[in-house]
């Protein structure tokens, strides 16, 4: 039987958006703190500069379904991608860390609805009969940007300065806008060809909760909370941690070696996950997590940084994509905007919540004690998996019967 494609013509441009949507998101963090440092801010205020955008993300993705409900596809696509480009260049603006706090919110906002379009639109694209597979290779768009956004960051800002950085975020949020349109989606057929083979999934008009987020996806955004909190130590003070440890040029390595490696392990793990089941791949994945995170403070040395990426790479990065599969999977094409949805709602507020608390752990214990810190976390995602996941994958079997 011949295999269903995966690299069709709205896969690849989908792809390259969501590559150019992540770019941005993690081009932007990466600096945060480091800018914020510059106008005399202490550990709790960098992680704010971080956090704060990621609150304006998450404001938005509670919004994001009923505004897709009121306005369709083509709306959203046609009003927020050109005011998320407007957003970016309020960063020229910047005098003062108040009005740094506040472009930051503003841009969070509109990269929100933004972000949402692209990575629900991703979705629609995926071979039914390899999702994980599919999944696995849309997520390294992320895993690439995960590589290119901090490091490009970071030599942009030594060498052009903030406004470097800045300039950069327009044209890709530009690009990002382009290679959605021309992925050529045609959502309203789309959805009306799945409401036609999938008439059982379709239930009543969602109503409560289920009017912004998919309920049912609660159980595995819980675990990708806690695994992204403790990640996000990793994606906001790697780099503080290098100029403190004199190994600066070692750290800049360390997305770099995350990406080659997570671009082998993503795929490989959504094929391991369609073959053998979700926890045959996350136990080990999340296990590989703490250990990265236990190197950064047990080996605080250039071997210790680099084996960290790679365990890195391998745990938290493959952890993820599974973590999105298993959200959206079985579900009908109107309720995977919300299961999206859902599960950027975690991973957000991870990476608004995890910057400012860990950030203040750091300015108390030092920035490796910060790291302890996060392993032992990142433990709890076992603890989670193990006793919600049981009942969620017994609800969503009652509901997909």
């Amino acid at each position: 039987m011949k295999k269903e494609p995966i690299f069709t013509r709205g896969f690849i441009f989908c792809f390259i958006a969501t590559f150019f949507n992540s770019m941005i998101f993690y081009m932007l963090i990466s600096i945060s703190a480091e800018y914020a440092r510059a106008f005399g801010a202490g550990g709790s205020l960098q992680g704010l500069a971080s956090g704060i955008y990621v609150l304006g993300m998450l404001l938005t993705r509670f919004l994001f379904s009923r505004i897709l409900a009121v306005i369709g596809w083509k709306k959203m696509i046609c009003i927020f991608q050109p005011l998320h480009i407007a957003s970016c260049f309020f960063y020229f603006l910047i005098c003062d860390m108040p009005t740094f706090l506040i472009v930051r919110l503003v841009h969070g906002l509109f990269f929100g609805l933004a972000s949402s379009s692209i990575l629900t639109a991703g979705t629609y694209h995926l071979a039914k009969s390899r999702y994980g597979e599919a999944n696995g290779y849309m997520m390294t768009g992320i895993t690439l940007a995960i590589a290119v956004g901090p490091f490009a960051a970071g030599l942009i800002y030594d060498t052009f300065g903030p406004n470097g950085c800045f300039v950069s975020a327009v044209a890709i949020a530009a690009g990002m806008w382009i290679c959605l349109l021309l992925s050529r989606t045609d959502y309203d057929s789309f959805l009306a060809k799945d409401k036609e083979e999938n008439k059982a999934l379709i239930k009543e008009k969602p109503h409560g909760l289920n009017s912004m987020i998919e309920v049912s996806a609660l159980p595995i955004t819980v675990c990708t909370f806690i695994s992204a909190f403790s990640y996000s130590t990793i994606l906001s003070f790697i780099r503080t941690y290098g100029q403190v440890l004199d190994l600066a040029g070692t750290v800049s390595l360390f997305f770099v070696v995350y990406a080659a490696v997570l671009l082998v392990s993503r795929p490989a793990a959504g094929r391991i996950q369609d073959r053998k089941g979700d926890s045959v791949i996350i136990y080990p994945c999340i296990i590989m997590q703490f250990f990265s995170l236990f190197l950064l403070w047990v080996s605080p040395n250039p071997f210790g940084i680099i084996f960290s990426a790679v365990l890195c790479a391998a745990g938290y990065g493959s952890a993820t994509s599974c973590f999105n599969t298993i959200t959206t999977r079985g579900l009908s094409a109107e309720r995977k905007a919300y299961a999206v949805n859902t599960y950027w709602i975690g991973c957000d507020l991870a990476n608004g919540l995890g910057p400012v608390v860990l950030g203040a752990v750091m300015e108390a214990s030092g920035v490796r004690n910060m790291y302890l810190i996060a392993a032992v976390t990142s433990v709890f995602t076992l603890v989670f998996y193990r006793f919600l996941y049981q009942r969620f994958a017994a609800k969503r079997a009652v509901m997909t019967a």
